[in-house]
């Protein structure tokens, strides 16, 4: 939905966008209704994937599968807090939900431990929930409100 958040992922529209996405040392956990997480544990670093018409999710170590999807089967259910924050997705995939969250990607990759670092990794974050919502929705995925 872009231009409804002014700061949110959905709102940048000037490059234009692979099919393809993946992303690793992202977080991924099980999430609740309104966007809350379920109690017990998630899972980092994990790679996140749309390919080949599926979304993909795997913990990094042993790329054990968490969850696999067909993209025209995934629905993005963020609630509005989550879409305005830009930070993350989260995704109905098999009658589960998953929150997806990319601020630890910036730290892992490029810098850790400084606190410019913080606010770069938030900017980052946007951008990688931009190309992985443009990947799901250009793959088949479906935004729910």
């Amino acid at each position: 939905m872009p231009g409804q958040y002014p700061f949110s992922a959905y709102t940048y529209t000037g490059e234009t966008h692979r099919d393809d996405f993946s992303q690793r040392y992202c977080s991924v956990a099980p999430g609740a209704a309104h966007g809350n997480l379920k109690r017990g544990p998630g899972y980092w670093p994990c790679l996140v994937e749309v390919t080949a018409g599926n979304v993909v999710l795997l913990m990094q170590p042993g790329n054990r599968a968490i969850d696999t999807a067909p993209t025209d089967s995934v629905q993005i259910t963020s609630p509005r807090w989550l879409r305005r924050l830009g930070t993350g997705v989260i995704l109905a995939m098999n009658g589960r939900l998953w929150v997806i969250d990319f601020t630890r990607v910036y730290q892992h990759e490029r810098d850790a431990g400084s606190v410019p670092a913080l606010v770069k990794s938030m900017r980052y974050a946007r951008i990688l929930t931009r190309d992985f919502t443009a990947a799901l929705l250009s793959a088949g995925a479906v935004d729910w409100p």
